[in-house]
């Protein structure tokens, strides 16, 4: 028996497979492989909310958890969880989690630094 069957079906139509994880934030995927971010949070009203569709490659959630690296077509971008938007758009040739909420972002030999907010960190 669903819990929530309405919203399952509406989502249904994007996902075709949702991460098992205790986080708000879930990955899900659809039937051509490609991965989207939805937010399923069940703790006080049932909220489902699509907030990436699924049209990237590969999305990998950080240590912190609060953003997603987005892999689109080769490059890199990084989506904001608690702002719920893209930080950084796909057009950088590598990002990674340097430790907690700081990422690196590589463009050619050119490096900067933002946090899950968005921030650019100047060092």
């Amino acid at each position: 028996m669903l819990m929530f069957p309405i919203r399952r079906r509406r989502l249904a139509k994007f996902a075709y497979d949702i991460e098992v994880t205790t986080s708000d934030f879930k990955l899900i995927r659809n039937k051509d492989g490609l991965y989207g971010i939805c937010m399923w949070n069940t703790k006080e009203l049932p909220v489902v909310k699509m907030l990436l569709k699924s049209r990237f490659d590969k999305i990998t959630r950080s240590e912190c958890g609060n953003a997603f690296i987005l892999e689109k077509n080769g490059f890199f971008g990084l989506y904001g969880a608690n702002v719920q938007k893209i930080i950084l758009d796909c057009k950088y040739t590598s990002i990674s989690n340097l430790h907690d909420d700081i990422f690196l972002a590589k463009k050619g030999e050119i490096e900067s630094k933002y946090n899950s907010m968005g921030d650019r960190i100047l060092l």
